[in-house]
């Protein structure tokens, strides 16, 4: 064998070395981000229940309102709120309905009131309530 094959071949190996150390970490990395999501999916989740019709509803354990709005905004029940929008009063009736937790009810309606006001009284469009009707944040 020539001396430049077996430098060739030995420079490849150490390059294959730090290559698959490389891609470990990254994959190592996706996991454990891949593992967060799943748990806090999970502890979503247990705020899920089904009522006396079937229908999902939420049910907060006296949690902050920054942590219950949190929630709201990776349910599945956010992306059927929106459904509802530009009509106001099914979007009001309908967090009256399927949250169970007073105090989060009339926060939240209280924000969807004052987007509502701003709507209506032209201040805001029809696209910039529906954005901000979707990214309602606790310090608004």
């Amino acid at each position: 064998m020539s001396q430049g094959f077996i430098i060739f071949l030995t420079v490849g190996v150490i390059v294959a070395y730090f290559i698959m150390g490389f891609v470990g970490e990254i994959q190592d990395a996706d996991d454990d981000l891949l593992t967060d999501q799943m748990m806090v999916e999970k502890e979503d989740m247990s705020y899920h229940k089904q009522d006396v019709i079937g229908q999902t509803v939420l049910i907060f354990k006296n949690e902050s309102f920054a942590k219950e709005l949190g929630i709201w905004n990776r349910s599945p029940l956010h992306q059927e709120f929106m459904h509802y929008f530009p009509n106001f009063l099914l979007m009001k009736s309908f967090i009256n309905d399927r949250v169970v937790d007073k105090s989060f009810q009339q926060k939240f309606i209280q924000k969807v009131i004052k987007i509502e006001d701003a709507y209506f009284a032209g201040e805001i469009s029809l696209m910039e309530a529906k954005i901000k009707l979707n990214s309602i944040r606790a310090d608004d």
